[in-house]
């Protein structure tokens, strides 16, 4: 239980720092109204399931049933406590961060070719799909920032601990 804590307060902190400010910008100083704003302009389903999608398949293809090991040992009691753990922890991370980006970079490039098609729609429908295709980049960022880089400097910290 106190693993779970340990791991959802920094986690909360974080996304508040983005959620707050960000909807105070958008809502030009009004809170609720920004969080409206700021959940109307990032959501994206088709961005978030290929970005998710690439990353959780690319993960089971490469480390099948241990794809998941350093979330679930940082979440659970079963923590990673040999070196070689350690090792094969950060290498998933830094897979799972290679994954996120190029997927989102992926999913930009096609958001993109999707807006030149449509260019005799009219400049509305552009500017929709660039501001699509930027959200695509801003969920891989967001991903990456969220769930990869904490567990990554947590895992990295603990292999730094056993050395000393």
């Amino acid at each position: 239980m106190l693993r779970i804590i340990k791991f959802s307060c920094p986690f909360i902190v974080m996304l508040i720092s983005f959620v707050l400010p960000s909807a105070y910008q958008l809502g030009h100083g009004v809170i609720p109204e920004g969080l409206r704003m700021l959940i109307w302009v990032l959501w994206s389903p088709a961005s978030l399931i290929s970005i998710g999608g690439i990353v959780i398949g690319g993960l089971f293809f490469a480390y099948g049933k241990n794809a998941f090991c350093p979330w679930l040992g940082l979440i659970t009691d079963a923590g990673i406590n040999d070196k070689l753990g350690l090792v094969k922890a950060v290498a998933i991370l830094n897979t799972a961060q290679k994954l996120v980006m190029t997927s989102g970079l992926i999913t930009c490039g096609i958001i993109i070719l999707i807006t030149l098609g449509k260019l005799d729609q009219g400049w509305q429908v552009i500017v929709a799909h660039a501001a699509l295709a930027l959200v695509s980049l801003i969920h891989a960022g967001l991903i990456s920032l969220l769930f990869i880089v904490p567990v990554r400097a947590y895992w990295e910290g603990q292999s730094l601990s056993d050395n000393d």
